[in-house]
């Protein structure tokens, strides 16, 4: 069991002002695959938070995203495995809001 998955987080407050965005720590697709929410470390006393894709600045996203797009685009077998079996929770079959596989 990895120490992500022995932490409690919080669910996104719109109530709570929260700080910068330190990182992204990994994503998850919603249960019924209408969109995605990102595990957000704050640069402030927050803890870890799931946030909406729609309320996080997109250049972090794609900070986050692109090692993986980059790899998926260039098609190199060795390092997509690497990043697959990297263990980050990276969710790796995203749909867009159509339901749409996102590769």
């Amino acid at each position: 069991m990895s120490a992500l998955s022995t932490k409690v987080f919080d669910d996104y407050d719109e109530e709570v002002s929260y700080e910068e965005v330190n990182k992204i720590i990994r994503s998850r697709a919603l249960k019924n695959g209408s969109d995605i929410e990102y595990l957000i470390e704050w640069k402030d006393e927050h803890v870890p938070t799931w946030v909406p894709f729609d309320y996080i600045a997109k250049d972090v996203i794609v900070e986050y995203e692109a090692p993986w797009w980059n790899t998926v685009k260039k098609s190199e077998e060795t390092i997509l495995q690497e990043v697959i079996k990297s263990g980050d929770k990276r969710d790796i079959d995203p749909m867009d809001e159509f339901g749409l596989n996102l590769i």
